[in-house]
C-alpha cells in the first residue's frame, strides 16, 4: 500500500504528459495487489454504470460553465484568455486528465478511507473537512515548492485557499455519499480541462501568468469564492438530508478493510 502514495508523488507532477496516465494504471496494478478482493473500492472506481453516464454528463456541464464564467473573469482583469480549445493541446488535456483521476484516487478515495478506518468515532462531515483542508494546503505547498523563478512558482492568496477548501469538501461529499470517485472526478476534470489547460496573457505585458496568479486570479475571485462556498453548503444538505455515509463507509471500509488484513498478513 505504502507504494501508491510514493508512484503516485513521482509520476502524477514530473511534467510529462505520459507520466500520468502511466501513474493511473500504476496505482491501480498497486491497488488491485493491496486488496485483492477490493482495489477498486479502495481507490473509488468501482462506478455503477448509471453514474458512468451521470459522471459524464456533470463533466460536460462543469467544462461549459468554466469556459463561459473564466473569460468573464479575465476580461475584468485585463488578461486575455485564450481557451483550451482554441489551443487544441490535446496532449495537455491527455496529463489533466490522468492528473486528476490521480488525486481523486489517492487524495480523495484512498486518504478518506484511511481516515475514516482509523477514526471511526469522526463524523463524516470532519472527515470530509479534514481531507478538504488537506487538499487545499498541499495546493499551497506545492506551488511553494517549486523552484524560485519558475513559472508555477508562487503563493496562493487565502482567497485561493478557500475556494480550494470549500471545493475540497464538495470533492469529499461526492466520494463518501457513493463510494466512488465517478462525480468528484467529473468535477474536477471539468474545470481543470478548461481552468489549467487555457492560456492567460497579461494584456499590459504581454506576458504569460504564472499558474499561481491564474489561481489567484479566477479561484480568489470574491465572486469565485462565493459559488465555492454556496456549493459547499449545499453539498453538507444534502449529504446529511441523504444519511448516505452509513452505505458508503461500508463501501470505503468494510469492504475494503477484510482483504487489507488478508494483505498485510
Amino acid at each position: 500500500m505504502a507504494l501508491i502514495p510514493i508512484a503516485y508523488f513521482l509520476l502524477t507532477y514530473d511534467g510529462k504528459w505520459w507520466t500520468t496516465l502511466a501513474a493511473s494504471v500504476l496505482i491501480f496494478l498497486l491497488a488491485s495487489l493491496a486488496w485483492p478482493k477490493g482495489g477498486l473500492d479502495a481507490i473509488g472506481l468501482r462506478i455503477p454504470l448509471a453514474q458512468i453516464g451521470a459522471s459524464l454528463l456533470i463533466l460536460r456541464i462543469v467544462a461549459v460553465a468554466a469556459h463561459k464564467t473564466i473569460p468573464v473573469i479575465t476580461a475584468r482583469e485585463n488578461i486575455t484568455f485564450i481557451s483550451a480549445w482554441e489551443r487544441k493541446r490535446w496532449v495537455s488535456l491527455a496529463h489533466t486528465t490522468g492528473q486528476t483521476l490521480n488525486e481523486e484516487m489517492v487524495l480523495g478515495a484512498l486518504i478518506l478511507k484511511f481516515i475514516r478506518k482509523r477514526g471511526k468515532s469522526l463524523h463524516p462531515c470532519v472527515t470530509s473537512a479534514t481531507v478538504a483542508l488537506v487538499f487545499s494546503l498541499a495546493h499551497y505547498l506545492f506551488y511553494r515548492a517549486r523552484p524560485s523563478g519558475s513559472w508555477n512558482y508562487g503563493a496562493l492568496s487565502i482567497a485561493t485557499l478557500t475556494s480550494l477548501f470549500a471545493i475540497g469538501i464538495v470533492r469529499n461529499n461526492c466520494i463518501l455519499s457513493t463510494g466512488n470517485v465517478g462525480y468528484a472526478w467529473a468535477l474536477h476534470l471539468g474545470w481543470n480541462a478548461v481552468f489549467i489547460n487555457s492560456r492567460y496573457i497579461w494584456q499590459n505585458s504581454y506576458t504569460r501568468l504564472a499558474e499561481p496568479a491564474i489561481f489567484n486570479t479566477i479561484l480568489g475571485n470574491a465572486a469565485m469564492v462565493a459559488i465555492s462556498l454556496a456549493l459547499m453548503g449545499l453539498s453538507f444538505l444534502l449529504f446529511l438530508k441523504k444519511r448516505m455515509p452509513v452505505k458508503a463507509l461500508h463501501t470505503l471500509s468494510t469492504q475494503i478493510d477484510a482483504p487489507s488484513h488478508v494483505a498485510e498478513k
